[in-house]
């Protein structure tokens, strides 16, 4: 049995998490209450409350897994570059992701392979696993040119997700054009995430119950809106921490509809923050030295290095005839392509302005939802996993027919 060790100055609430982490793990839970009794005790993992510790430097000298509570306090931007797990929304779920992968970790241990005929599957299956592990939910839409189907992209991976059951939120971030909801099939937000006041972002607390409020729910797909305002976003990079830290008390995945281009601070943020970016293009060449522009940047530019090693790259807008191909592009670039939606004039017609949002059984969407792992259940999305190949969908296939559909030959 897996022992863990927790460090908690308030003896109440500590209690109550050994007492959880016993009833739901059947694990043995101890608590301290400082953390200068702790060196003494012995433990497979701790979860440490981080104001107990004054010097993170002190945690390297305690032997096994090390896990940071924050709960509902913002994490300083001075201690996101520490490795260790950093445990955040309201108590106790929030420690269950750190006790789930203890426990994985366990028996993995007690089942393993010795068998030397499988040892290479052995050891791919063990990749694939531990890849998993690391649980995607957060995912940015972005791309440094406009007008190549970001708000388009999100929307469609948020029902996917609703479809398979994945607790998903909507984020957009983009002060241009507030297109969400009306993609959605709803009306325009009378308020919004730039509707809130520089005194609001500041205050955790204050900023949680303002999001409760300007929060709207599509079905199952809980959007935060943008309302374009004259003033526009009062957020800094600092308490772009509050947006995070909310989300993730919030929902099981979020998605970020970013403008394009890194031109002001909630993009920049959002893009250091999120497990996985959606970096949406259309194939050409444009677009094609607009990316290349961008990867230097990141490249010259010491903040930007991490960023390109999020990056999957979506070809959307595939004309039947001319352009880039998605591969060559992906090649070039020296990025995973998640895939190529075909330019579709009909299903794009229904879903702005006829409000009817349905994604076909067979669409390339489905491929690209499948391909980020993104969890959820998957047969509730007609069987994604046998969708094969990145060519035009039954739809997209069909003839063109219209004044319109010139414009996207």
């Amino acid at each position: 049995m897996k022992k863990v060790g927790v460090i908690i100055p308030d003896q109440k609430i500590g209690m109550r998490l050994c007492e959880y982490l016993r009833d739901q793990y059947e694990v043995t839970a101890e608590l301290q209450l400082g953390f200068q009794d702790m060196e003494n005790m012995q433990a497979d993992a701790f979860i440490i409350y981080r104001k107990c510790v004054d010097d993170p430097r002190v945690l390297d000298r305690i032997p096994g897994k090390i896990a940071l509570l924050y709960a509902s306090a913002v994490v300083p931007a001075a201690d996101k570059v520490l490795a260790y797990p950093k445990l955040t929304g309201k108590l106790p779920k929030c420690t269950d992701g750190f006790i789930e992968s203890l426990l994985r970790d366990d028996l993995s241990e007690e089942l393993s392979w010795d068998w030397d005929e499988e040892g290479q599957r052995e050891r791919g299956n063990k990749q694939k696993s531990l890849s998993r592990l690391k649980m995607v939910r957060s995912v940015a839409l972005f791309s440094p040119g406009g007008g190549v189907g970001k708000t388009t992209a999100a929307v469609h991976l948020a029902k996917l997700a609703e479809q398979a059951r994945i607790n998903v939120g909507l984020v957009e971030a983009d002060e241009d054009k507030g297109g969400v909801l009306r993609y959605l099939g709803r009306s325009p937000a009378q308020e919004g995430l730039d509707s809130l006041e520089k005194a609001v972002w500041d205050d955790q607390g204050f900023f949680n119950e303002n999001m409760k409020r300007i929060m709207q729910k599509v079905g199952r797909i809980s959007v935060v809106p943008m309302v374009s305002t004259f003033s526009g976003l009062a957020c800094n990079m600092q308490n772009v921490s509050s947006l995070f830290s909310w989300a993730e008390s919030q929902f099981d995945l979020t998605l970020y509809d970013l403008p394009p281009r890194l031109r002001d601070v909630m993009t920049f943020s959002v893009l250091q923050e999120v497990d996985q970016v959606v970096l949406v293009a259309e194939p050409t060449d444009i677009l094609m030295d607009a990316i290349q522009k961008h990867l230097k940047l990141c490249q010259e530019v010491e903040q930007f290095h991490t960023l390109p090693k999020k990056y999957r790259l979506l070809v959307n807008k595939v004309p039947e005839k001319n352009g880039l191909r998605p591969e060559e592009m992906a090649d070039a670039l020296g990025l995973p392509l998640l895939g190529s939606i075909s330019a579709d004039v009909e299903h794009y017609d229904r879903m702005i302005n006829r409000a009817k949002f349905e994604i076909p059984s067979d669409s390339a969407w489905r491929k690209v939802f499948f391909n980020m792992d993104l969890g959820g259940d998957a047969s509730a999305i007609n069987s994604i996993e046998n969708i094969k190949g990145d060519g035009p969908t039954r739809e997209a296939k069909k003839k063109r027919k219209g004044f319109l559909s010139f414009f996207f030959a």
